[in-house]
């Protein structure tokens, strides 16, 4: 499956002269905004129920992945549309049913095996979302579901619910959140710990998700228990595994659940003050804070906040009304259920550059997503542009690549020497043509294209000319994240951090070059192994013995950072993408 570039773009703004950061979508900022659409069950018509969602313009909901509520059977059964029982269909992991041949195994999940049949239906609601222009917010994790005592007793990572031994007590929060190294078994009786647990589930979820350019990740729904502390060291290492895999082409969410900097039981945004301090993090992979409450509250361009939130000029912030439950004395209502509330909320968020989730009950789930729609909601049009290509004709492939990029750009880049051929801005596009402008030009370039239904072949001409000759393949591997140029910024090793520039290429090789003359090769060479777990990678430079080096990555900045540590010599090299400074 190829994995589509970010469309999502984390851009620092300027609000009341303090620093902000905002989404952007095809260079304009995205105003996120949706009512959770109840299709969490993965069941029914998705087409139909995500249609009451796109025709209200709604472009944006959460989805959990483990819902307590589904698997409460005995409290709350629900009737599946197959007949099967409901902790089988509704959730990610696989449950053995009460005739399992192994006593010990009846009506318990497996941790460590998935529910195939659950992931094809996540996909094809993800696939429903993508169509109609819908940003979905996967929650990997529910604190809501593992803490209380009501809720965990049902839940699958309880130790009473699954074969796999974890998570033991009444209410599991604060263990699952502190005691990764705590023992387990696998399917197969052997061995294994929550914390290995835990990041498998996150590697089937990211990995059966991440073809799908319209979904974020988010850690964990309110995580309440344990300290900031505690909270932030687990969520850290959870971001830490998410970036593996997505390489900061996905954004990634934390849940502070309060905002109330006065909450004296979860100070708002505790975990992650506590968590830019800490060494060696993993709080650049993080894009964005989730808060829960009155979103009307949330005023993060303010000087209170500022103080009270030291994150605020480097994340992005989303609202939920998720807890709000005031009554509007006037009409007796909800407020989060209310049309013009709902109008009023969404339209201060984004003034305000903010994220807005809507949480309302079956009864006024529509209603609120009509207000919703009064606040005009960025309409989001994907363009299946987007990445790298292969050229294939009417020159040799070794040609050149070309590449779309999520913040309107486009340049070819020659595959043998780095050199940039062409350069501009995709100024908007159709179903069958799109625009360009040339950097340095004024005119319009206007161009006819067609796209195989798989979007991996793509070909197109000059409108009007009636002839498609440029003709290209997509490119899509492990190398995809890499490409294609990076100016090294920073080392810790003195000598090391002067500027050069690296550049990937789509076949595994690499080359640096002087940054002021870009043509004189520094060293040259290729990638012989890349991995994701661990995140490694090793390189043969070819002018120097082919001597073969080993490196672990990281990605930062939604991937616009790149961290390279050489595990022989213990040190790391910081680089930033760049595509403007590669040689034209």
């Amino acid at each position: 499956m190829a994995t589509p570039v970010n469309p999502i773009e984390v851009r620092p703004v300027q609000v009341q002269n303090r620093a902000r950061k905002a989404i952007y979508f095809n260079n304009r900022e995205l105003h996120l905004a949706g009512i959770f659409p109840g299709v969490d069950r993965l069941d029914g018509n998705f087409n139909t129920i995500l249609d009451k969602l796109s025709t209200r313009d709604n472009n944006f909901f959460r989805q959990y992945l483990t819902a307590y509520f589904h698997y409460r059977h005995d409290v709350e059964p629900i009737q599946t549309p197959t007949g099967e029982d409901q902790r089988q269909r509704y959730s990610p992991f696989f449950w053995h049913k009460p005739d399992d041949p192994d006593p010990t195994k009846r009506q318990k999940w497996d941790l460590t095996r998935f529910n195939e049949d659950y992931f094809k239906r996540l996909r094809a609601m993800l696939n429903a979302a993508r169509g109609r222009g819908i940003v979905v917010q996967l929650i990997l994790f529910d604190g809501a579901g593992i803490g209380p005592v009501n809720r965990f007793k049902y839940h699958p990572w309880n130790a009473a619910r699954n074969i796999n031994g974890v998570v033991a007590g009444a209410s599991g929060l604060a263990t699952f959140l502190t005691r990764r190294d705590l023992p387990a078994k696998d399917s197969n009786g052997q061995p294994t710990t929550l914390g290995k647990i835990q990041d498998e589930f996150i590697r089937q979820v990211v990995t059966r998700t991440l073809d799908f350019w319209n979904v974020v990740f988010e850690v964990m729904n309110e995580p309440t228990q344990a300290t900031p502390a505690a909270r932030a060291r687990w969520a850290d290492t959870i971001v830490g595994v998410i970036n593996r895999y997505t390489k900061g082409r996905r954004l990634i969410f934390y849940n502070d659940h309060s905002q109330y900097a006065e909450d004296v039981d979860h100070p708002g945004g505790a975990d992650v003050n506590h968590w830019r301090t800490l060494p060696n993090s993993n709080y650049r992979a993080l894009d964005g804070v989730i808060l829960h409450g009155d979103p009307n509250l949330v005023r993060p361009e303010t000087a209170q906040f500022q103080q009270a939130w030291k994150f605020v000029g480097e994340k992005v912030i989303q609202a939920s009304s998720d807890t709000y439950t005031t009554v509007n004395p006037e009409t007796g209502g909800v407020y989060r259920e209310e049309s013009e509330w709902n109008r009023t909320t969404a339209s201060a968020m984004f003034a305000r550059h903010v994220v807005y989730q809507a949480e309302a009950g079956e009864g006024g789930r529509m209603t609120a997503a009509d207000g919703i729609k009064l606040a005009k909601p960025t309409e989001i049009l994907y363009s299946r542009l987007l990445g790298n290509w292969d050229k294939l004709a009417p020159t040799p492939p070794s040609d050149y690549y070309l590449r779309f990029d999520a913040n309107g750009r486009y340049f070819a880049i020659r595959r043998d020497d780095d050199v940039v051929i062409d350069r501009g801005r995709l100024v908007r596009f159709s179903a069958t043509q799109f625009f360009t402008i040339r950097d340095g030009e004024t005119a319009e370039r206007s161009w006819d294209y067609e796209m195989s239904a798989d979007g991996q072949s793509l070909a197109y001409g000059r409108a009007g000319s009636g002839v498609k000759n440029f003709q290209y393949r997509r490119f899509s591997g492990a190398v995809e994240a890499f490409l294609y140029g990076w100016k090294r910024v920073g080392a810790d090793t003195a000598g090391e951090g002067t500027p050069l520039l690296l550049y990937f290429r789509q076949d595994n090789t690499f080359a640096t070059r002087d940054v002021q003359n870009p043509q004189t090769v520094v060293n040259y060479g290729r990638i012989l192994t890349l991995t994701d777990d661990p995140p490694r990678m090793v390189i043969e430079s070819t002018p120097i013995n082919n001597l073969q080096t080993p490196f672990l990555y990281s990605f930062f900045d939604h991937g616009r950072t790149l961290r390279l540590f050489n595990e022989r010599r213990q040190t790391a090299q910081y680089f930033e993408r760049t595509t403007e400074g590669l040689p034209v």
